[in-house]
């Protein structure tokens, strides 16, 4: 029996995923918003010259939405299309903060944080499906994006299988010392300890590559979001990555939903 606050319907964990959701979208506009200044007319980032990138009937059409302007008012309904999310839910919202989101992407010439951006996507897009349709559709809706997080865990997993500089802890090393706090006393601790470096890489690769597993049952799923949960914790606090943590997080919830309704194991 799966416990109480696992999430026993589709309903219940498009309520979870919608609130996580609101909380990435949220946070990574606040952070563009920070910067906005690079994307005005003397910034680097500047639209008059990523336009030319564009045919020019499109430029025309985007310049009102991502020159400086309306760049800042894109952000601004971004943040309020968050919050509207979390506190009145409905399609229309999931589906606007699914344009801005790509905008936004479109603005940084394929997307400003990588798959965070792109897995933030897929959780919107699918929020949108449930919302918008009935039981059937919020049911496949939560089963496609616990199938997109366990592909992409286990996809990561397996490329750095085959990578020897993540195999004998090479690459963890390296992320490390080029964390956001740079090389403290307690990264020069635990790089200087190979055995527990490999241990460490080889314990990251194999949770990813068995994360699928999560699916089977409410136990595995509860263990394997746990273990995702510290290793994006871990990635906020050494590379700054904290738009992962609330992307994939926004996921957990389908993953456990997944779990309860699969339970193969039970």
């Amino acid at each position: 029996m799966a416990s109480a606050w696992l999430p026993a319907t589709p309903a219940e964990a498009i309520v979870a995923m919608r609130w996580l959701a609101a909380i990435a979208v949220a946070l990574g506009t606040l952070e563009l918003w920070r910067v906005r200044g690079v994307a005005d007319d003397d910034g680097v980032w500047r639209w008059s010259t990523l336009r030319r990138e564009w045919p020019a009937p499109l430029a025309a059409l985007l310049t009102p939405i991502l020159g400086p302007r309306g760049f800042r008012v894109l952000l601004v309904a971004r943040l309020a299309g968050a919050v509207a999310l979390g506190l009145a839910p409905h399609a229309l919202i999931a589906v606007g903060l699914f344009a801005t989101t790509l905008l936004v992407a479109l603005r940084w010439r394929g997307s400003w944080n990588g798959g965070s951006d792109f897995m933030t996507l897929i959780v919107l897009g699918a929020i949108a499906v449930a919302l918008a349709g009935g039981a059937t559709a919020a049911r496949g809706a939560v089963w496609y994006v616990a199938l997109q997080a366990a592909t992409s865990y286990f996809i990561a997993g397996v490329v750095k299988l085959r990578q020897p500089m993540w195999r004998d802890g090479q690459a963890l090393t390296g992320f490390l010392r080029t964390g956001v706090h740079g090389e403290t006393p307690a990264v020069t601790w635990v790089v200087g300890r190979r055995r527990l470096i490999v241990l460490a890489s080889w314990a990251v690769m194999l949770a990813e590559v068995g994360f699928p597993l999560a699916l089977l049952a409410p136990a595995p799923g509860v263990v394997f979001v746990g273990l995702g949960a510290l290793f994006h914790l871990g990635n906020v606090y050494a590379l700054g990555l904290d738009r992962f943590f609330w992307a994939w997080g926004a996921t957990y919830p389908a993953v456990l939903w997944a779990a309860v309704a699969g339970n193969l194991l039970g």
